[in-house]
């Protein structure tokens, strides 16, 4: 579906989105900052967007923005009430002609392999490509890519309230993937989930 936005789907450039600017309530500690590989997990999963991506951004409450941003690209958080599509929202305010593959700072065993997979089956005529864990399973919208043709429905739930992009991606014609590897799609939301 062509955008007025970006009228050749099939050449917006691809943006990659960090989500880490969650409240991280469950966990007690900014998750963002675990370090399962050596390093911050933000950092892992940027390192993984990078190259494939035009540019990369980490998602950023208010909070972490001060000690963020001399470090690492940052955007912050506009609609932080709105979770995970507040963050998506921002982007697509500060890049509305870009599509944005986003993935959350919370997945500990995602590798750039699954990540390649994802970008490398992107369906640019669709308004998504989403990754789930097996057939008939629901898409998993915190590693997905998003076209600049699903603004105007994002926008529309955010005005009605409606907060879970899953529920969005189920909605509408999106490409979904049977991820390579379900395992690496396991999140980590608290202290006590983390080495098992």
């Amino acid at each position: 579906m062509p955008s007025a936005l970006c009228p050749n789907v099939a050449l917006c450039s691809l943006f990659g989105l960090v989500l880490a600017g969650g409240r991280s309530t469950r966990m007690g500690r900014d998750k963002g900052l675990l370090d399962y590989h050596g390093k911050p997990q933000r950092e892992v999963i940027f390192e993984f967007l990078k190259p494939i991506c035009a540019d990369v951004f980490l998602s950023v409450n208010t909070e972490q923005a001060s000690g963020v941003l001399a470090s690492m690209p940052c955007l912050v958080d506009e609609f932080p009430e709105a979770g995970p599509l507040g963050a998506l929202l921002t982007a697509f305010r500060f890049r509305p002609d870009v599509a944005w593959l986003v993935v959350a700072c919370d997945l500990p065993f995602l590798s750039g392999k699954t990540i390649s997979f994802l970008v490398e089956n992107r369906n640019s005529m669709k308004l998504a490509t989403a990754l789930r864990l097996s057939n008939g399973e629901p898409p998993e919208p915190l590693v997905t890519i998003w076209e600049p043709a699903f603004l105007p429905f994002l926008q529309s739930a955010f005005q009605n309230n409606q907060r879970s992009p899953r529920r969005l991606l189920i909605a509408h014609n999106v490409e979904i993937l049977d991820a390579p590897d379900p395992a690496e799609l396991r999140n980590v939301n608290s202290f006590n989930e983390q080495w098992r």
